[in-house]
């Protein structure tokens, strides 16, 4: 499905729509990479970092205990649905702390085509970082930045969260 068009400049140049800028999640100075994907070229957001780069700056130790679910408390699960091949709580948790290994290969493997992320989803990701894995307010804004940077994760209107995530870092040590 095409979702815009450009037109290549004589030097090789292209504008990038803002209906792709906006789905990438990407603005002034943000780096594209170029892939060949079965036959086709795909472009997306290029980021420094990986799954388990995030699951070994957030649990240095190793793989985190995470609390019994009869001790955890706040929001359940939700079904996150809008037509776009997004990633929910549970499996972006399972990616980043990596704490049962056929949950976290299975989420691996979705993730490796790209996903996307709603708010909500970053949001109860964070709850769960904090109430379950008892992460710092910098180890959580250290999750922020690297979910924001993340070869194959986008953020939706990822401009807005460092602005919002700001208040994560001036809270509780």
């Amino acid at each position: 499905m095409t979702i815009a068009q450009s037109k290549v400049t004589a030097p090789g140049q292209i504008s990038v729509p803002v209906e792709v800028r906006k789905k990438l999640g990407i603005g002034p100075g943000s780096v594209l990479e170029w892939h060949e994907q079965d036959g086709s070229v795909v472009v997306r957001r290029a980021g420094r970092f990986s799954s388990s780069d995030m699951q070994r700056a957030l649990f240095p130790k190793g793989t985190p205990n995470a609390k019994p679910v009869s001790d955890v408390k706040g929001p359940s699960e939700r079904i996150f649905d809008n037509g776009m091949l997004a990633i929910d709580t549970n499996a972006l948790n399972r990616v980043v702390a990596r704490d049962d290994d056929d949950q976290a290969n299975a989420a691996e493997q979705f993730v490796g085509k790209g996903a996307w992320i709603s708010h909500l989803v970053l949001a109860e990701t964070l709850w769960v970082l904090d109430s379950v894995y008892d992460l710092s307010r910098a180890q959580i804004a250290t999750a922020v930045e690297m979910v924001l940077n993340h070869h194959d994760l986008t953020l939706q209107d990822a401009e807005v969260v460092p602005r919002r995530c700001s208040i994560i870092v001036r809270g509780r040590p």
